[in-house]
C-alpha cells in the first residue's frame, strides 16, 4: 500500500503550480526517492522511512500509519535561502492536515512530524522535513 500513500504523497507536492509554489521554484523536479529525479537542481524528492500496517475487523479494514522524509536539496554554491524558500513552500503545503485519497485508499491524512532539518555533504544542501501518513482503507482486501 505505500505506492498508494507515495502517489498521493506525490499529487499532493505537486498540486500547487502556481508562481511561487515549491513545485514553480524547483521547475517540477518532484519525485519518489526511487525515481530518477535527474542532474538539475533544486530537486524535491521523498520516501518511506518507516511505517506500520493493521489488519482489523476481520481483515476488512486496513489502518496504515507511515512516516516520510520530504528532502528539498540544493547546490552547496546556491546557498541556504534557496533551499530554505522552496521548504518553506513544502511546509505551507502541509502545514494544517491534509486530507486526501489514493489508489484503494478511502483517506489518507498527511501531516508535518518533525522541523525542517538542513545538513551538507561536499556538494549539496539539503533540507528534509518529516511527514506522518495515516491512511485507511476498506475496499478491496
Amino acid at each position: 500500500m505505500s505506492k498508494a500513500i507515495d502517489e498521493a504523497l506525490y499529487a499532493h507536492l505537486i498540486s500547487d503550480q502556481t508562481a511561487g509554489s515549491a513545485f514553480e521554484l524547483v521547475q517540477g523536479r518532484v519525485s519518489a526517492q526511487y525515481g530518477d529525479p535527474s542532474d538539475d537542481l533544486p530537486l524535491i524528492t521523498f520516501e518511506q522511512t518507516g511505517g506500520v500496517m493493521q489488519q482489523t475487523f476481520g481483515g476488512t479494514l486496513m489502518m496504515m500509519d507511515e512516516s516520510y522524509d520530504v528532502t528539498i536539496v540544493g547546490r552547496w554554491e546556491d546557498g541556504l535561502a534557496d533551499i530554505g524558500d522552496i521548504a518553506d513552500q513544502v511546509v505551507e503545503l502541509f502545514g494544517t492536515p491534509v486530507y486526501t485519497t489514493g489508489t484503494d485508499l478511502d483517506r489518507v491524512v498527511f501531516e508535518i512530524s518533525s522541523a525542517t532539518s538542513v545538513t551538507r555533504d561536499e556538494e549539496h544542501l539539503l533540507a528534509t522535513i518529516g511527514l506522518r501518513a495515516k491512511a485507511v482503507q476498506t475496499g478491496g482486501l
